[in-house]
């Protein structure tokens, strides 16, 4: 009885939360029409759908999918406020039962609530451009939201039922029609897939159709002759220069890309994670050493993110998060490297701290710490395309999904290691600090 009173309080719970993310969308959200989103609500007057989505894939990209959900919802506010609504509260309710499943202490329909409470702590200039644009939604969180439902399929096979399969694998279809989540997905879910127990080998068969589809829209994604096409446009449209870079130079931007999407003063997503990692860490057994080499840069970034909220004239933190690109005028900067190569090493410390403090054996850390390696690969790459500074911020969302997951799974851990006391004051300030940005989103819409 229990059990069904449990299940049923988290089916309200998550009505509760779609209620709040629907009402957040009409009150503040998309209402009007930015940028790309003037181009995609206009491109079937001329042409029907199958002849743009040629189009498109013989001159721009081969998001096929990504593309017709473009076409077809961005001129429809109102369909596009539901739907977004819908995979906001997918990707919550997937990553909660991802990053928490068998934790004890959540009650059903928690870890979405603090998903989401999560999700708007990012940096708000990465949530706008990643979820609350339009254009941006459908290819970042729609992708994002997808993804890690489909990842339920490995993660979550106690729930696997053949319906659920199919969703699954449909869903990871679409989410591989994105490139820098495809480069994720596929070694994950290959891992995942590998990792089955005995038991649950019954399911291996699904697996290599999941796996197989996954590869075959990565496929269809990067052989497209749009995207080769779109490279050479886009360098003369963002980054005329971007032909005379070496490989040095574009890994100096994907290095700037990656720190500052982790090391920026309002993305209070870090700071909770520096935080909870910071506490686990210097509680754990591990050495003075070891506890010291990562306690500086992962308290670099809660410093920066305290600075922020409580000094009256945020604006003088900019020179501590924020050098100059590498070259260019700063090329002779000795501080401006060293700035660089300190936020770089914040950035690694977190994504480490957090993998130790998850982590229960040298191997739960190795993997851990690959799950960082590739959500901030998929960043870092973009510093070898031209869009790199215009599509910086969204693409650091990725990392920012990563690091949202990792930050679920370290509140499981404080429950478990420091008692429910913890894990309250815990999920109490992060309710507070989530109620602040909602607060200011409902203010600017």
């Amino acid at each position: 009885m229990n059990g069904a009173l449990g299940r049923h309080s988290g089916a309200w719970l998550l009505v509760l939360l779609a209620l709040m993310v629907v009402g957040l969308h009409v009150a503040a959200i998309g209402n009007t029409l930015v940028a790309d989103d003037h181009y995609f609500s206009n491109v079937l007057r001329e042409r029907s759908l199958v002849e743009y989505l040629q189009f498109r894939y013989e001159r721009w990209t081969g998001r096929l999918a990504i593309e017709a959900v473009l076409a077809v919802v961005v001129s429809h506010g109102l369909a596009w406020k539901l739907l977004n609504s819908a995979m906001l509260v997918l990707f919550c309710h997937a990553a909660g039962r991802l990053a928490l499943r068998g934790r004890a202490g959540f009650a059903p329909g928690t870890p979405a609530q603090l998903a989401f409470a999560l999700f708007l702590l990012m940096a708000p200039g990465v949530v706008y451009e990643s979820a609350w644009w339009r254009t941006g939604s459908i290819n970042y969180l729609w992708p994002a939201a997808t993804g890690v439902y489909s990842l339920l399929a490995f993660g979550d096979r106690a729930r696997n039922t053949p319906l659920r399969r199919v969703a699954c694998l449909l869903a990871a279809g679409f989410a591989c029609q994105q490139e820098q989540f495809a480069l994720v997905l596929l070694p994950v879910a290959t891992w995942m897939a590998l990792a089955t127990r005995r038991s649950d080998r019954g399911e291996r068969g699904w697996d290599l159709a999941h796996l197989l589809f996954m590869l075959a829209n990565a496929v269809l994604l990067f052989a497209a002759p749009g995207s080769r096409n779109r490279y050479v446009a886009e360098i003369g449209t963002h980054f005329p220069d971007f032909i005379v870079l070496d490989a040095l130079d574009r890994a100096a931007i994907g290095v700037e890309l990656v720190h500052a999407g982790m090391v920026e003063p309002t993305n209070l997503l870090a700071a909770v994670a520096a935080t909870l990692s910071l506490v686990l860490l210097l509680r754990s057994g591990i050495g003075v050493v070891l506890k010291s080499a990562f306690a500086l840069p992962v308290a670099y970034v809660l410093v920066l993110a305290l600075a922020q909220m409580l000094l009256p004239d945020p604006e003088g933190l900019h020179p501590y998060f924020s050098p100059p690109p590498m070259g260019g005028a700063a090329a002779s900067s000795l501080r401006n490297y060293v700035m660089h190569a300190w936020l770089a090493t914040a950035s690694v410390a977190l994504a480490v701290a957090c993998s130790l403090a998850i982590a229960r054996t040298p191997v739960e850390v190795l993997r851990n710490c690959a799950a960082f390696a590739l959500g901030l690969g998929a960043v870092f790459v973009l510093g070898y395309s031209p869009t790199a500074y215009a599509s910086g911020s969204r693409i650091q969302f990725i990392a920012q999904v990563v690091l949202l997951l990792a930050t679920l799974r370290l509140h499981g851990v404080l429950r478990e290691r420091l008692g429910a006391r913890a894990s309250m004051i815990a999920l109490t300030v992060v309710g507070l600090l989530a109620l602040r940005r909602l607060l200011q989103l409902l203010g600017a819409g």
